[in-house]
């Protein structure tokens, strides 16, 4: 129950803060807004682009069956961007991902897996999604997914090995912690055109 959280932080926190505010400072004021401005977040590491490309583009990866529920990937790799559709529990995630730069965007993708309390939020139906990627090397493409309204973040590799794809997802707190995501390592086939 939030509320008793939030009333002790009205009846307690507040009247105890005083009121009287802060005196303005001009100068710090515009040494935050300088540093704030330069603010970012790192993109993966690598090239902009790779040979496997053409092996994976506009084709669907169909998985295995798996716990996460995810039936299909596929990629749509254009100059600058790639379009993914990630199907997971019957439900088609559209996420563009920034070569090189973040693209934002919405999604509905549950994203209690990376919650520390893995609680969910009756109102949360969407969620702001900003996405980058790279490839770590010919075979390997690796994506972070940010969600901004939240402190956490994933990181998103494919790995391709002759006819077999593998999707490996880590979450900010497994990175953080140095422990292992316990989802699933994804495996597929390229089954044709998506």
């Amino acid at each position: 129950d939030m509320q008793a959280i939030l009333n002790a932080v009205w009846n307690h926190l507040i009247p105890a803060l005083g009121g009287t505010g802060i005196t303005s400072n001009d100068s710090a004021n515009q040494r935050l807004k300088t540093r704030l401005s330069s603010l970012s977040c790192a993109l993966p590491e690598g090239k902009s682009s790779s040979t496997t490309v053409k092996d994976i583009n506009k084709k669907q990866i169909q998985f295995e069956p798996n716990s996460m529920n995810a039936e299909y990937i596929h990629f749509n790799f254009e100059r600058d961007t790639c379009k993914v559709v990630f199907r997971i529990d019957k439900t088609d995630q559209h996420i563009e991902i920034g070569i090189g730069k973040w693209s934002h965007g919405q999604t509905s993708m549950n994203t209690v897996p990376l919650h520390l309390v893995k609680t969910t939020i009756p109102s949360e139906k969407s969620t702001r999604i900003s996405a980058s990627g790279a490839w770590k090397d010919d075979r390997t493409f690796v994506m972070y997914w940010r969600f901004p309204e939240t402190a956490h973040y994933e990181s998103v590799t494919l790995s391709w090995s002759g006819e077999i794809a593998s999707l490996e997802f880590t979450r900010s707190l497994a990175i953080i912690s140095g422990s292992t995501d316990p989802r699933p390592i994804l495996k597929g086939r390229v089954v044709g055109k998506a």
